[in-house]
């Protein structure tokens, strides 16, 4: 008991030192980017916005739908996308 306890901490711990440093290198990248002027404010807003609305609809939709179908419509969502990529490409 005193065993997997153990190892659950230190699991946690293994993910809280990872996030620290994705979030050290993301921000300083971010600041790089954004001194050397290479950000497109307008795009930037526009994602910002729609990721707020998207993930306040998915939210609403995950509570509304059980998780064998969510998971259909996210599989069926990612292969359209990835269709819609290989069309571009052509």
């Amino acid at each position: 008991m005193y065993q997997t306890a153990l190892e659950r901490r230190i699991y946690y711990k293994a993910v809280v030192y990872g996030r620290v440093g994705i979030f050290a290198t993301c921000f300083g990248a971010a600041i790089i980017y954004v001194t050397n002027g290479h950000i497109l404010w307008v795009e930037t807003f526009a994602l910002m916005i729609g990721s707020i609305i998207g993930s306040s609809f998915g939210m609403q939709l995950a509570k509304k739908i059980k998780a064998h179908v969510a998971k259909i419509l996210l599989r069926f969502i990612t292969a359209l996308l990835i269709m819609e990529l290989i069309l571009e490409m052509v």
